[in-house]
């Protein structure tokens, strides 16, 4: 996504004054790892390995499920707005894609936010996943692994 910002710097993704753009670089990067690494333990194995047709690792699903996934919701709920899509400066961007972008997997794994114990976080995440650019290739990807899945 840096490469994309400096290719097309409109709209900007990062966000201009320095302060903000720092706020927005934590969950970015929260996203692009711990959230990554929970969501990534499940949909390898529920979707990637069925694609495969190899076996898929229980305990892997089970310490996404019930160690890493939990850990990273509870960070991010925390920053989760109550309102809008975006986690810095009231402006979507960086911090909203890699937050956002992870739980469209966790949700082709046929599993989702639970509302009750996260509901900042969830309901942001319904709003950024109804955003046009969002939808639009959600809706996409759930055509592709119907088919495949």
């Amino acid at each position: 996504l840096s490469y994309l910002e400096k290719v097309h710097p409109s709209p900007s993704l990062y966000p201009a004054e320095p302060k903000a753009d720092g706020r927005a670089r934590v969950p970015e990067e929260y996203g692009d790892t711990k959230l990554v690494e929970a969501v990534g333990a499940i949909f390898f194995n529920r979707v990637v390995v069925k694609l495969l047709k190899q076996q898929p690792d229980e305990k892997r699903i089970a310490l996404g499920l019930n160690e890493l996934l939990p850990a990273a919701l509870e960070y991010l709920e925390t920053v989760a707005p109550t309102d809008g899509d975006a986690v810095v400066g009231g402006r979507f961007g960086i911090a909203d894609i890699a937050i956002a972008s992870p739980i469209v997997n966790l949700e082709h794994s046929r599993e989702k936010i639970d509302a009750a114990k996260y509901p900042k976080l969830a309901a942001y995440v319904a709003r950024v996943h109804a955003r046009p650019s969002f939808k639009a290739c959600i809706e996409e990807e759930r055509k592709q692994f119907a088919a495949i899945l």
